[in-house]
């Protein structure tokens, strides 16, 4: 149980966190930003563990490898697409007085902030929680993951 406090948390923490380095265009030192960076460091730590643990909640032990290799072949099309995304950022350095690097903080948290906000909100922690799914789509979801559970041991 104390996995699914964690992960129903993670949103709510990680919008937290952006909102902070929403922010970070008032940083004027480098002990501030490194700060910063590290809360950030901390709280991205558990959001790749935590969404392994959130896909097996909700997939059987061989349809979980298609969606993680889904999740880990989008994580590597975003953090190409985050630098080209800053390479264009960057390029706004001075407009409304602040740096590229203060630009590429504020523009990639923006989004964040209200996603966060709905996920914790709209994100069920287990089939038996879910509202959008009506009792026989959960008892049957419920069947199917506890008959796999039973095959594993």
């Amino acid at each position: 149980m104390r996995i699914l406090f964690c992960i129903q948390r993670t949103p709510i923490h990680y919008t937290f966190l952006f909102i902070n380095t929403r922010y970070s265009p008032r940083i004027y030192s480098i002990k501030v930003l490194r700060k910063n960076a590290l809360n950030e460091g901390l709280a991205e730590a558990g959001v790749f563990p935590g969404i392994i643990i959130y896909i097996s909640f909700w997939y059987r032990k061989r349809e979980q490898a298609m969606r993680m290799a889904i999740f880990f072949g989008a994580a590597i099309i975003a953090g190409a697409a985050s630098g080209i995304l800053a390479y264009g950022i960057i390029r706004m350095n001075g407009m409304a007085g602040l740096e590229g690097w203060r630009w590429i903080f504020l523009l990639e948290s923006l989004p964040i902030i209200p996603l966060g906000i709905i996920t914790f909100f709209f994100l069920a922690n287990i089939p038996e929680t879910v509202q959008w799914l009506d009792h026989c789509e959960r008892a049957l979801l419920t069947t199917i993951l506890q008959e796999d559970e039973g095959m594993a041991n």
